[in-house]
């Protein structure tokens, strides 16, 4: 971790006597990205999670229901298998199991699709931001834009502009 850090200090610094050295040829004109802010405030994230809720709302709401009927079920096994016979009670027990795994096998792969969706949403979002803020710095002549540095001048800070953009929709998809 400490050698992986220091690796990443010696490139960090590297880059920015690389920067340094370009500056000369050029005139360096950067700014910063929040870009946690732009994809939490953005409308096509907004939209997304509307998307998400429609998509998977009615399987979540079904599985939680399975899970309440079988620990109902699983309850009043514990309640009554002393008065059960010992054959019914191996089917109950056998019913029960079966469909505690069914259950958790319906439970991951839910899980595996949420991800799969919220993952192919994610690309879609940020190849739309990073087409924005790729317009922005060909627009306004930027030779470097950061995202989320330690710290910037407020003046250097293109976030709201580049929410502006989103909300206009001026990047096609």
């Amino acid at each position: 971790m400490i050698l992986k850090n220091k690796l990443l200090l010696m490139v960090f610094g590297m880059g920015l006597i690389l920067v340094a050295g370009a500056a000369s040829a050029e005139q360096l004109k950067i700014a910063v990205v929040n870009s946690a802010a732009v994809v939490q405030e953005s409308p096509q994230y907004k939209a997304a999670k509307r998307e998400m809720k429609s998509e998977f709302g009615k399987r979540r709401k079904a599985l939680q229901a399975e899970g309440a009927e079988l620990r109902k079920d699983i309850a009043n096994y514990q309640k009554n298998q002393d008065v059960m016979t010992s054959s019914d009670r191996i089917k109950k027990e056998n019913k029960l199991l079966a469909e505690r795994n069914n259950l958790q096998y319906e439970q991951q792969k839910f899980q595996k699709d949420l991800q799969k969706r919220e993952r192919e949403l994610m690309v879609r979002i940020m190849r739309r931001i990073r087409g924005v803020i790729q317009e922005i710095a060909k627009r306004d002549g930027y030779t470097l834009i950061l995202q989320n540095p330690v710290y910037a001048a407020p003046s250097m800070d293109i976030t709201n502009e580049v929410l502006k953009r989103l909300h206009k929709g001026s990047v096609q998809k």
